[in-house]
């Protein structure tokens, strides 16, 4: 499991589908979802969403870049993917969140 959570943290900026994390790591895409799901508490699409929205985070507070260049380079195909997820997992807009943590550390925030 260790790989494949080492795998996809690696590529998170890659758009890789749940076929092709199972085929790089030898396994089904139905056995690898429910082994994962079963060892971490999550599928790998919310683990990859999870890392996703951390580096998105950092990115908030460290830089000065927008949210259109943040999702992008968080791996995000879409504005609207990365604003949906970002909100989902943080209860916050990506320009919200800035706003509202612009004066805490990262190590902070993402502890």
């Amino acid at each position: 499991m260790k790989d494949t959570m080492r795998l996809i943290k690696n590529n998170y900026v890659q758009n890789m589908s749940l076929n092709e994390i199972a085929s790089r790591v030898g396994v089904s895409r139905f056995h690898l979802n429910r082994i994962f799901k079963e060892r971490t508490g999550y599928t790998p699409r919310i683990y990859l969403e999870r890392i996703r929205v951390k580096k998105a985070k950092e990115l908030l507070l460290t830089t000065v870049f927008n949210s259109t260049e943040i999702g992008y380079q968080t791996g995000y195909q879409s504005v609207s993917s990365f604003y949906n997820a970002f909100k989902r997992n943080t209860g916050f807009s990506p320009s919200q969140f800035r706003a509202f943590h612009s004066g805490n550390t990262v190590n902070q925030e993402l502890d």
